[in-house]
């Protein structure tokens, strides 16, 4: 008969054992979150799911590290030539060694016992001999090689950052690989962050007082499948985006959110603005992600649209918001695999659909009117450059400056290496 695993699981389907799946999954599916989400299907154990998540998202964090230590002790075979089931087991061993200090009795122990599982008596010594006597390694002098393999990032990003950052990007690196705290906004609309610290730590969930905003709070997974989650009581997001709203006018008549999925910006400026304006929420895709949080946020002012914000024709519209699809450098510590999967020629596509975007809601907005642009990333092609770009070229437009304490040069600027959240940017337009 077989033992039930901690956390009511049967088997012996550990935290170790479903990140190793995950693994797999993603070097099919090329995409984090739609492998984990995978490997735990019918899984009820949060501290297995807790586990794995830590396990497979730091792998995957780390992964050019990892493979560099593991080829630098592998002498006939490059790890991306081993065996799939093997070479994740591998890198789970190398993860938990060499970047969580887990003792090596423990690492080597359960990467054996997976070998043996999944492999074959070559898996099991390989794996054991490896792992046994893993060690960290000399990495490259060169500075670009070494940032890219130290903290696992393409070496064309790195070159990139360092054209952004300068001496400062090494720091940014840094900040993009730490795991960060669940960030919930409180719909104060329906309570105070203090009484919902208290109801949460009361069901004994984990509840702080986020850094920055003062509608912010620092929680865990558990959390967004309480009672307290379904009535509407919060909602995630990060700081970093909750922020950037704080300081817009709120006294406006007619608002319309046009990039507005999954809704965290739509609902955020309805429960700002009393749930009394008139706010127009659209996008082309993801809006039923946008309802389903208008209701359970109990929201009565967003009129949701499907609709192109490149296309997109409205009248009269006070301010036009565009959180526009953008590179997302300044989610990385989120987004792990974005790192992997974004190209030079990716950025530079997104940049001709933030031109177009930006183009078209300048026909929206009427005169003494506002359009406030906003980006997840760092990059100021996306950001400074392309806004300038538009001022130079609509000169019945002008930039409404930021002052306050995020940002520089006129715009709002959040940065994860300055305060330890994401990257947001935002400039506030106004049509003349």
């Amino acid at each position: 008969m077989q033992k039930k695993e901690q956390g009511g699981e049967k088997g012996d389907l550990k935290g170790r054992e479903i990140a190793l799946k995950a693994l797999l999954f993603y070097e099919n599916l090329r995409d984090a979150d739609a492998s984990f989400s995978r490997a735990i299907k019918g899984i009820k154990s949060q501290k297995l799911i807790n586990r794995s998540l830590e396990i497979f998202y730091g792998v995957l964090r780390w992964l050019y590290r990892i493979d560099y230590i593991l080829n630098k002790h592998l002498h006939k075979k490059p790890i991306d030539k081993i065996h799939i089931w093997t070479r994740n087991i591998m890198r789970i061993g190398a993860f938990e060694r060499i970047i969580m200090g887990v003792p090596d009795y423990a690492s080597v122990s359960e990467a054996v016992k997976l070998a043996k599982k999944y492999g074959h008596k070559g898996t099991v010594g390989l794996a054991n001999a490896v792992l046994r006597n893993l060690s960290d390694v000399e990495y490259p002098d060169e500075e670009l090689k070494r940032l890219s393999v130290y903290y696992s990032f393409p070496e064309w990003l790195v070159a990139m950052l360092l054209e952004i950052f300068g001496d400062e990007t090494e720091a940014f690196l840094k900040a993009s690989n730490r795991t960060p705290p669940l960030s919930v906004r409180v719909n104060r609309l329906k309570t105070n962050r203090d009484e919902l610290i208290k109801i949460l730590k009361q069901s004994r969930m984990k509840a702080e007082k986020g850094r920055h905003s003062p509608w912010s709070i620092y929680t865990e997974g558990r959390a967004l499948k309480s009672r307290f989650f379904r009535e509407g009581m919060f909602t995630v997001q990060d700081e970093s985006s909750t922020l950037a709203l704080e300081w817009i006018d709120t006294d406006l008549d007619v608002y319309a959110d046009l990039c507005s999925s999954p809704g965290g910006k739509a609902t955020h400026l309805a429960e700002i603005t009393g749930d009394k304006k008139i706010i127009v929420a659209g996008d082309l895709r993801g809006m039923n992600r946008v309802v389903e949080n208008i209701r359970r946020l109990n929201l009565k002012s967003i009129k949701p649209v499907i609709a192109d914000a490149r296309q997109i024709s409205l009248r009269n519209v006070d301010m036009v918001i565009l959180d526009v699809p953008c590179s997302g450098l300044g989610t990385l510590a989120r987004r792990v695999d974005l790192k992997y999967r974004l190209t030079p020629e990716r950025i530079n596509s997104l940049v001709n659909i933030q031109e177009d975007i930006l183009e078209n809601a300048s026909s929206l907005v009427k005169s003494g009117g506002y359009i406030y642009y906003i980006t997840c990333t760092v990059n100021p092609e996306e950001n400074q450059i392309l806004i300038k770009k538009f001022l130079a070229k609509m000169k019945n437009f002008g930039l409404i400056e930021y002052e306050g304490e995020y940002g520089g040069d006129g715009f709002f600027q959040t940065l994860p290496h300055v305060h330890g959240i994401d990257g947001v940017f935002g400039a506030m337009i106004k049509r003349r």
